[in-house]
């Protein structure tokens, strides 16, 4: 198993940790901060919250993670890269 950094940009709503405890991923750290407004406008949203966690998962399971955050209409942005060691 590899460890991940996660950063997702969400409307206020979603839950990242249950969005993660459905696909069995590990969370070791998560940080979340308060609603902000945005630069810019994306998919017509001025207000977006940031989150920030570090997980540890199998490669299989990264890219099914990728493609659900896709796929979430909650989510604006999603980034996912693996932590050096």
């Amino acid at each position: 198993m590899n460890e991940y950094e996660l950063t997702v940009l969400a409307k206020d709503g979603l839950d990242l940790e249950a969005f993660l405890k459905k696909l069995k991923v590990k969370i070791l750290k998560t940080a979340k901060s308060e609603e902000r407004l945005l630069a810019y406008e994306i998919n017509k949203q001025k207000k977006g919250v940031y989150s920030y966690c570090e997980i540890e998962a199998d490669p299989s399971v990264i890219s099914d993670l990728e493609a659900k955050l896709k796929l979430d209409d909650k989510v604006l942005r999603s980034l996912i890269i693996i932590k050096e060691k």
